[in-house]
């Protein structure tokens, strides 16, 4: 699992984010994007995240 995927799944799991843009440059760049999609996060998962990223 990509980091950019863990980061984006922990955004779209906010109610309050209606929507997260995202920029590429390569081709490449786009498949954790999709990733992040598919992706569900635990609450555990995601509040240890939250430690993190704050």
């Amino acid at each position: 699992m990509a980091p950019a995927a863990l980061a984006l799944a922990w955004l779209l799991a906010h109610p309050q984010v209606t929507a997260v843009v995202v920029g590429r440059r390569r081709p490449k760049h786009l498949g954790p994007a999709l990733e992040a999609l598919e992706l569900r996060l635990s609450p555990p998962e995601h509040e240890a995240l939250g430690r993190l990223f704050s």
